[in-house]
């Protein structure tokens, strides 16, 4: 628009020099001839400038844009099935609490945790009536997870050796002379044992 402007005004200076200068023929000074080429001069030099700058504007780049992929790390999962259910040990008579052993198996892509990162697994059991969202009585019993022979059962303890697919042996065994467990095993109550397993990684980078 401005262009479009300078141009109209370099186009009236032409006509106004061209004017001065047929003037300035009549009346035969040649002082008020020069200066009106001068001015017919100055006028049309700006025209030239003007129709200069438009061409410019055309051919100028003001603009650009750039693009580029993405491809998003695949989230770490963790897993967890029972994969062998509760038996009881063999029964003795007498005072000696029943103990029962199950299998759990927890499986988490560990090859998706960061390389700085190194992941802890913490396996937390809960006993319940009327189902996993039920009354909560692990109290009354005694719930332990092995990896193997190690005890990592509950926050104090974790297993510092997670791979992919971690087996672990469920033990439950009622608190001898609890009156509720007592209880439970004269109802014929069925209990639902589960495990929360927990992936937490720690960072492996080396202190500054």
């Amino acid at each position: 628009m401005k262009t479009r402007h300078s141009l109209f005004r370099a186009a009236g200076h032409i006509i106004k020099a061209m004017n001065n200068a047929a003037n300035a023929a009549e009346k035969g000074s040649s002082i008020e001839m020069r200066k009106a080429k001068f001015l017919l001069t100055l006028a049309a030099a700006a025209a030239v400038m003007s129709t200069a700058a438009m061409s410019f504007a055309q051919w100028d780049t003001l603009s650009a844009n750039v693009s580029g992929t993405v491809t998003l790390a695949k989230p770490v999962t963790v897993t967890a099935a029972q994969t062998e259910n509760y038996t009881a040990a063999t029964r003795e008579l007498g005072g000696v609490a029943p103990t029962y052993t199950g299998k759990i198996t927890v499986s988490a892509n560990v090859a998706d945790i960061p390389n700085n990162k190194t992941a802890n697994l913490t396996l937390t059991p809960k006993v319940t009536t009327g189902g996993v969202n039920g009354t909560d009585v692990t109290e009354h019993f005694t719930v332990v997870v092995k990896d193997g022979e190690t005890d990592v059962t509950g926050a104090g303890k974790k297993d510092t050796t997670v791979t992919d697919s971690n087996v672990y042996t469920v033990t439950v065994t009622p608190i001898e002379g609890d009156a509720v467990a007592q209880g439970y095993a004269t109802t014929g109550t069925e209990l639902t044992v589960a495990v929360e397993a927990q992936l937490s990684a720690v960072d492996t980078t080396p202190a500054p």
